[in-house]
């Protein structure tokens, strides 16, 4: 990995950048020319979905970037008092191998996070039914970072028959101080996202995902490995109901 000089002509053009666009989140990356041995902006365009609180960068771009230099950095901005980075930022850190550059326009600070200095406990677990799924994540999750435990006997968590599949909330959350809220619920921290999929169940969410911060999740998809996904359109629009621990009302 080359080292980036984040010199000022770099900061002021990405300054400039995202100040003509206040609006949204400013975002590109930075490439190391190596005839000129220089280090360039490349400004791409927002394509995520909400555009005021994410970026996304399209694969077509990143291809093109590449091919004037090798990319060092990706950068993006923001028009609040956040000046952190996503889970989604640094898990892209180090699956990309780049710097990432955070700009911060209302209190005018960089922030920068280098690949490799972190990693996520919770992701990355291959799925194995009754021992690594979405419920025993959940579990986990709740433990470490509440300390709540959740009483899980797997005669009543994994049937044998799909149809005698139960609510996990009334099962078991509600037996650990949780409470149910409705879908529409402005959602904090540490909630649950009980989902729906009628291939599995059309009357019981069957699948959680749980509430990391900055609009994204953490869960673990049926014969997949765990991992983090914003908390886009489609979760949306199968989450059935919110869970919330009484400790965060």
């Amino acid at each position: 990995m080359i080292n980036i000089d984040f010199n000022s002509s770099l900061k002021n053009e990405i300054k400039d950048l995202s100040n003509n666009r206040k609006d949204i989140e400013s975002c590109g990356l930075i490439y190391f020319d190596e005839k000129k041995l220089k280090f360039n902006i490349y400004s791409c365009k927002n394509i995520a979905f909400d555009k005021k609180n994410f970026f996304s960068i399209s694969s077509l771009e990143y291809l093109k970037c590449s091919q004037l230099g090798k990319i060092v950095a990706c950068f993006h901005s923001h028009n609040n008092d956040n000046n952190e980075f996503s889970e989604i930022d640094m898990l892209n850190s180090n699956k990309h191998n780049i710097t990432f550059i955070l700009y911060n326009i209302k209190n005018d600070i960089f922030n920068m996070y280098y690949p490799n200095t972190y990693k996520n406990k919770y992701i990355g677990r291959p799925y194995i039914t009754e021992v690594s799924d979405c419920f025993s994540l959940a579990i986990d999750y709740y433990k470490k970072e509440l300390n709540v435990s959740i009483y899980c006997p797997k005669e009543i968590a994994y049937p044998k028959n799909l149809k005698d599949i139960n609510s996990i909330y009334e099962d078991f959350f509600e037996k650990q101080n949780f409470i149910k809220l409705d879908k529409n619920t402005p959602f904090k921290k540490h909630d649950a996202f009980f989902m729906l999929f009628p291939n599995v169940s059309e009357v019981y969410a069957t699948h959680c995902a749980m509430n990391i911060g900055n609009n994204t999740i953490l869960h673990h998809p049926y014969n997949s490995f765990s991992c983090v996904n914003i908390y886009d359109d489609f979760y949306r629009k199968h989450t059935k109901y919110i869970v919330r621990h009484r400790s965060m009302i």
